[in-house]
């Protein structure tokens, strides 16, 4: 194996190895989707993804950096 395959190897493990992103929980899409529905006057399908999009990031914590202890 040359050393060009054994960093690519280390990298894809790395990325592997990484923390997943913080997933809204199926309560907060659900509290999401319905405020959009009622929503007046009624959103067009791209205004109602973002209304949820910007309602889910407002109800979901930020990750931030972990405490250097």
């Amino acid at each position: 194996m040359n050393w060009k395959s054994a960093l690519m190897t280390a990298a894809g493990l790395a990325l592997v190895s990484v923390t997943p992103a913080f997933a809204a929980s199926p309560e907060v899409e659900a509290y999401c989707f319905d405020q959009a529905e009622q929503v007046r006057p009624v959103l067009t399908q791209p205004e109602k993804e973002a209304y949820i999009a910007s309602c889910i990031a407002d109800a979901t914590p930020t990750p931030g950096r972990k405490p250097k202890y």
